[in-house]
């Protein structure tokens, strides 16, 4: 297998989530800004509904494409470093992140998490998200 679908996935899956937390993070602003009745600034931008429906599309189509990059790079890893490849950091790293990111999509599809609560995970998960990818390129 190709190593260059596995980084072509990665990009794709870190462009989706950026999308998914970039909407959240716009529906924290927009609640914010309805608390302290500034309307102005909300005229021009999607509901609330909108932001947060838009998040979780893009945060489970993110964590597909996450995931194929993910189980590719440990079956490059495992026909490149043969015996070790579970050992590095690198994939242990992803694997979480691939983990916790399907943690949050049960817990946004089986416990309803909507609107702040799902929008403060969907940072949380981005974080970690950064977090893998800025070790992967070191």
């Amino acid at each position: 297998m190709n190593i260059n679908i596995h980084i072509l996935l990665n990009i794709i899956s870190l462009m989706l989530l950026t999308l998914s937390m970039s909407f959240s993070t716009l529906y924290v602003l927009q609640q914010r800004w309805l608390k302290t009745k500034q309307f102005t600034l909300i005229q021009r931008l999607p509901s609330l509904e909108t932001s947060d429906l838009w998040a979780a599309r893009l945060l489970v189509c993110g964590w597909i494409v996450l995931l194929s990059s993910t189980l590719i790079g440990i079956y490059i890893a495992h026909d490149m470093w043969d015996q070790s490849w579970h050992k590095n950091p690198k994939i242990l790293m992803a694997m979480t992140t691939c983990f916790w990111y399907l943690v949050f999509i049960i817990m946004r599809a089986k416990f309803d998490y909507r609107g702040s609560k799902f929008s403060l995970i969907n940072l949380l998960g981005y974080t970690s998200l950064l977090i893998t990818f800025v070790y992967s390129i070191l």
